[in-house]
């Protein structure tokens, strides 16, 4: 523990990691959820409809309810958010009706965007706070890897929930180890300087903070590329995530082993992230680093057509997560170091609402693709939404 930790770092972080564990840990419905929906006589479509909502719902919420972060704080807000997530997520499998379920997902989306932005801001200010920010970086290094621990674990223990217990009892599992992550938060502190305004001045403020935050990202064209490059990862994965599991299904995987696919993805990704520091520091640059590294995924979403066995197909599924592994801990922290900590929250929130709609978009291309050409066909266009992110990152300046 403390090779892994400096002790200064797990006395101000240790529930940010802890509650991390154990959200990724019971996050049973991961492996199992599109399948679920098939099961219950969705199509691929209906699904994509159910998962656009994530996408399309924070551009209307996203930045009020950002609001409640400015008014009471980011940890009231995180935390609020994270309990009634976990509500809707229990109440997921007491219905088939596809527009209860619609509803469902509307609330999840909305009840989602208090944390939105909310989360990475509480931990980056607290850090600053306390004269700690060489750990930012770590931070957003070690997370990855804590979740994949949990992952492990979680695939092994899904794979048995649901042999024994059916497909059901992956939302119960998922909403109560979601509900028990929440309250480790509760132990977390937090630097944040409360203001005397009413929720509507709030509202008003985050509207204008909004509208700095657009300016200040129109003005700074690096951090304009940095948006769209992500927006089109998003957007390529958008149409990919859709169709693994049916996709390996297809190749023959039986159901309940995809939560042994999930453990191993994350038994081997788990020490990636902390390949990206020393990777980063041979490359040089961010943008010529995080550019090879979606190169590599375009390269490998290109294979996918001329897959034919479950190995090959787990295979490329475990290199993609190795390089998205690889990605988010350089991504993430070059976004936050572009921006003011004034307007950082609200730019988390912005950039939230552009990759969710690309997000959004990418898997109603998938609904219709998955069930016109199939899974593997939908995988493979996927690469060509990917290659624009490619050259914005290149675009940005040194």
């Amino acid at each position: 523990m403390i090779r892994f930790f400096k002790t200064s770092e797990w006395k101000i972080l240790w529930p940010f990691y802890v509650s991390t564990l154990v959200m990724a840990t019971f996050i049973f419905f991961g492996p199992y959820w599109i399948i679920y929906f098939k099961e219950i006589g969705f199509s691929f479509k209906q699904i994509s409809i159910l998962v656009a909502i994530f996408g399309f719902v924070p551009l209307i919420f996203e930045i009020p309810t950002g609001a409640i972060a400015d008014i009471y704080g980011r940890k009231i807000s995180v935390i609020l958010s994270y309990i009634l997530v976990s509500l809707m997520v229990l109440i997921v499998p007491f219905t088939k009706n596809f527009y209860a379920l619609i509803i469902i997902f509307t609330l999840w989306a909305i009840f989602g965007t208090l944390s939105s932005g909310a989360d990475d801001a509480w931990v980056v200010d607290l850090l600053k706070h306390k004269g700690k920010e060489d750990l930012i970086q770590n931070y957003f290094i070690k997370m990855p890897s804590i979740g994949s621990l949990g992952v492990i674990l979680m695939g092994v223990l899904s794979a048995a929930a649901v042999g024994y217990f059916g497909l059901k009892s992956i939302w119960i599992i998922t909403g109560l180890g979601a509900i028990a992550s929440t309250l480790i938060l509760l132990f977390a502190k937090e630097h944040f300087i409360r203001r005397s305004i009413t929720l509507r001045k709030a509202f008003s403020k985050t509207m204008q903070n909004s509208k700095q935050g657009l300016n200040y990202t129109r003005k700074h064209s690096s951090l304009l590329f940095l948006i769209l490059a992500v927006s089109f990862i998003w957007l390529s994965m958008g149409v990919g995530n859709l169709s693994w599991q049916p996709f390996l299904q297809n190749l023959g995987l039986e159901i309940s082993k995809l939560g042994y696919v999930y453990s191993l993805i994350s038994a081997v990704v788990m020490g990636v992230p902390f390949l990206s520091k020393p990777l980063l520091k041979k490359i040089g640059k961010e943008k010529y680093y995080l550019s090879i590294i979606i190169s590599c995924v375009v390269f490998l979403l290109l294979m996918v057509y001329f897959i034919g066995s479950i190995v090959i197909g787990v295979l490329i599924m475990v290199l993609l997560n190795v390089l998205f592994e690889l990605h988010g801990p350089v991504s993430v922290p070059f976004f936050q170091k572009l921006i003011p900590s004034r307007i950082r929250a609200t730019m988390g929130s912005i950039k939230a609402v552009i990759v969710g709609i690309t997000g959004a978009v990418g898997v109603l291309i998938a609904g219709i693709l998955a069930d016109t050409i199939g899974p593997q066909m939908a995988l493979f266009y996927s690469a060509f939404f990917m290659i624009p992110a490619i050259f914005f990152y290149l675009k940005i300046r040194n």
